[in-house]
C-alpha cells in the first residue's frame, strides 16, 4: 500500500538483507522534472524511528539510502513486515508505504 502527497516517493526498499542488518536500504524516486532539496526532510518506521535525510535529489533521479541500526532508536526496516514514512523540512506526512514478511536478499518495490 502507498499514500503519496509528494514529488519524492518510496520506489523500493531491502528490508531483509540477509547477514548483516547494517546492509538495509531504500530507494527514494523525485518524480517532479525539478531537483528537490532533502535538507530537514525525514523517514520514520512503524515505531517512529528517525532517519534524518539531507542533500539534493535531482529530477526523476533514484537515490539509495543506506539504514543503519547501530543502536535501539535507529530506523530500522523490519523483516516480518514494516512502515516506512516520508517528512518534509517542516514535518508535514508526504508519503507512506506499508509491505508484508520478506525474503532474504528480497527487494520490495512500491
Amino acid at each position: 500500500m502507498a499514500i503519496q502527497l509528494s514529488n519524492i516517493v518510496i520506489a523500493a526498499a531491502l528490508p531483509d538483507p540477509k547477514g548483516n542488518q547494517n546492509n538495509e536500504w531504500l530507494e527514494l524516486r523525485n518524480i517532479s522534472v525539478s531537483p528537490i532539496s532533502l535538507e530537514g526532510w525525514y523517514l520514520s518506521d512503524q515505531l517512529s524511528r528517525l532517519y534524518i535525510l539531507d542533500g539534493i535529489i535531482e529530477a526523476t533521479e533514484h537515490k539509495q539510502f543506506h539504514i543503519r541500526s547501530e543502536h535501539p532508536h535507529s530506523m530500522q526496516l523490519g523483516n516480518s513486515s514494516g512502515l516506512i514514512a516520508l517528512y518534509s523540512s517542516d514535518g508535514i506526512f508526504v508519503f507512506i508505504v506499508t509491505y508484508k514478511q520478506t525474503t532474504p536478499r528480497n527487494i520490495v518495490i512500491f
